[in-house]
């Protein structure tokens, strides 16, 4: 048995306030009676208790007193005067005192713990009684009764191992107790030995009402069942077909329960297998769709790239035509030179090169109509061009084209929009 436990709780505590206030208080009321007796030796106010005036009167006149009655004054100088009790006795009093009542606390337990392993032990006499005597047949001759037994049974009963475990608890801390008073009378109860004790009193009553609700439940059954006929079988027989009956019962619904399982599984796994050929098909669809759309998409690119080839083919034929135009209105584009057009005019390079088309793009000379043929003239007609070909274009100063402008650059201009990209290509311009 391991009395580690208890031991740490029965003994005294250092820092157990009601044990520090019960010495304290001891020690005042050993400071005021010495305070009394000092008083009462110091201050002539006082009486003088009545046993030592007589003895000062006979020692007043002890000279001229016969010898005998000097013996007598002598004899009663020898009585001891009353002692008064310290006050470290009184703590030790207070302390025998304490631990005879927590003692008799404890033997009351542990009869209260012995006196309900009895009675538990009887619970159980009678319920094994109860299976083969009459009170149990009358039981047994109703089936709604036998299930209410059954019913009361098979609450999961662990007392047993409870009540055993309080009563060693309640036989060890006793033991365990007596044996520190006899070697220490005056030890004194720490704080956490009364709350052990408490706990367990609280645990047996627990146990205790356990028993009188089960006891309860038993006796109404018991009544219910006595103007009943005896049946032929035992409580503990009726008990077993009632179980049997339940577990065939049970059987039958856990069948039940799995063919239920079982069913629902197949129509489950038929109705994946119709949503995963429904969802096959859906593929089989889209990737039909898929591949009508990307076989139309490449139809429409091949028409679309031999349209603009046919175009290109076209659009180099006419450029061929055109060559000999191109050269006279746009030849001063050609020539290679260290300054571009852009945004604010023409601007220095650092290499010679002929213009830009990105250059004459920014420079709003491939505008629509009327800007673009308007900027274009003004780029030949600018002085900040370091080419000195200029062209078939007359002097323009801005505002709007005259006649005469017109006729001049709207050739240039469309030639210019029409073929860029050939130009580019031909390296005529710069990209």
């Amino acid at each position: 048995m391991n009395w580690t436990w208890i031991r740490q709780y029965l003994v005294p505590d250092p820092r157990n306030s009601n044990a520090v206030w019960t010495t304290v208080s001891v020690m005042a009321v050993g400071l005021v009676i010495a305070g009394l007796s000092y008083l009462g030796a110091s201050s002539p106010s006082i009486p003088i208790p009545h046993f030592a005036t007589q003895t000062a009167s006979i020692r007043s006149d002890s000279a001229s007193v016969p010898i005998h009655d000097q013996s007598i004054s002598k004899s009663r100088e020898t009585v001891p005067e009353q002692s008064i009790p310290s006050a470290a006795d009184l703590d030790a009093e207070l302390r025998r005192s304490e631990n005879s009542h927590f003692a008799s606390r404890l033997k009351r337990l542990v009869e209260n713990a012995f006196e309900l392993s009895n009675q538990n032990a009887e619970k159980s006499k009678f319920i094994e009684e109860l299976a083969t005597n009459d009170t149990g047949r009358k039981i047994a001759a109703d089936a709604v009764l036998t299930a209410s037994i059954i019913a009361l049974l098979e609450i999961p009963d662990n007392r047993f191992q409870e009540i055993l475990a309080i009563v060693e608890r309640a036989s060890d801390l006793q033991k365990l107790f007596d044996e520190a008073i006899k070697k220490l009378p005056t030890m004194g109860v720490s704080k956490e030995a009364p709350k052990q004790a408490e706990e367990l009193e609280k645990l047996i009553s627990e146990k205790r009402k356990q028993l009188q609700d089960f006891q309860s439940a038993i006796n109404r059954i018991a009544i219910e069942s006595s103007g009943r006929s005896l049946s032929t079988k035992t409580l503990g027989a009726a008990m077993d077909d009632h179980k049997s009956r339940q577990s065939a019962s049970l059987a039958a619904a856990i069948r039940a329960e799995r063919e239920a399982t079982q069913k629902a599984k197949e129509e489950l796994a038929r109705e994946n297998e119709i949503k995963m050929k429904e969802l096959e098909l859906q593929a089989d669809r889209v990737k039909a769709e898929g591949d009508r759309r990307l076989k139309e998409a490449e139809i429409i690119a091949a028409e679309i790239a031999a349209t603009k080839a046919s175009e290109d083919r076209l659009l180099q034929a006419e450029y061929d035509r055109d060559r000999e135009q191109i050269k006279h209105y746009l030849h001063p584009l050609f020539v290679p030179g260290e300054t571009q057009p852009s945004t604010n005019g023409w601007i220095r390079t650092l290499d010679s090169k002929p213009v830009s088309l990105n250059g004459l793009k920014s420079s709003g000379a491939l505008h629509s109509l009327p800007l673009g043929p308007i900027e274009l003239l003004l780029l030949f007609n600018d002085s900040g061009n370091d080419r000195k070909v200029r062209g078939p274009y007359p002097g323009f100063n801005g505002g709007g084209l005259q006649e005469v402008h017109a006729e001049a650059i709207m050739p240039a201009y469309k030639l210019l929009v029409k073929y860029q990209h050939i130009l580019v290509k031909e390296k005529l311009l710069s990209p």
